[in-house]
């Protein structure tokens, strides 16, 4: 079945038919709440201009994911156009390489501590983008993408113990929490958008 990126998440909230550019903070929403993934999709369907790329590199100390991590990075500075008609195909094919040769140590609490960061940079700069991220639940969201993750790492631990997870309290308790927290994450976004949806209908 095709895979369900982000973006497709971005396109159905906006019920959006035709291409678009996407307001950076609403971009930067969504690529908070998917911090673990990438929300440009895969870039293999992607167009850049060369100007903006060879000004903003793609990183390369985040494995395979440096397009995620370039997403992240550039949500609130870069202007994002977005398409929803299917116009791409994907072959799947072996890698020509291990990926062990680019394993990254905690990759998801790295690209977590760069959307932290990415934000607290911005926050501290503009103040207009600080009234935005209020307004838009940005803190309060990095607080629940925080005990996600660390409700995630301790359930990926159990599942490494020689005792089966499936029989460890802890495991269960851990898949628990992090649930909650992923609700916590989705509520957030939920008013978040509405409170973007008021704003566009108000014309501010």
């Amino acid at each position: 079945p095709p895979t369900r990126w982000p973006i497709d998440s971005i396109i159905a909230t906006l019920r959006k038919d035709k291409p678009f550019v996407l307001e950076k903070s609403f971009l930067f929403l969504f690529a908070l709440a998917h911090c673990t993934e990438a929300i440009l999709g895969s870039s293999a369907s992607n167009l850049y201009r060369t100007e903006c790329l060879q000004q903003n590199p793609f990183r390369t100390d985040f494995g395979t994911v440096g397009d995620g991590a370039w997403g992240l990075q550039n949500a609130l500075s870069v202007r994002f156009g977005i398409t929803p008609l299917v116009c791409s195909t994907f072959r799947l094919h072996p890698k020509a390489y291990a990926a062990s040769e680019y394993a990254v140590n905690d990759l998801t609490g790295k690209l977590f501590t760069l959307a932290r960061e990415t934000y607290l940079e911005k926050a501290a700069r503009d103040v207009a983008f600080g009234a935005e991220a209020r307004e838009f639940h940005f803190a309060e969201l990095l607080r629940e993408l925080e005990r996600y993750l660390a409700c995630q790492r301790r359930l990926e631990q159990c599942r490494r113990s020689r005792w089966p997870w499936g029989l460890n309290p802890a495991a269960w308790r851990s898949r628990a929490k992090r649930g909650q927290h992923a609700q916590a994450i989705e509520k957030l976004k939920a008013a978040a958008i509405l409170n973007f949806e008021r704003r566009a209908r108000s014309g501010s």
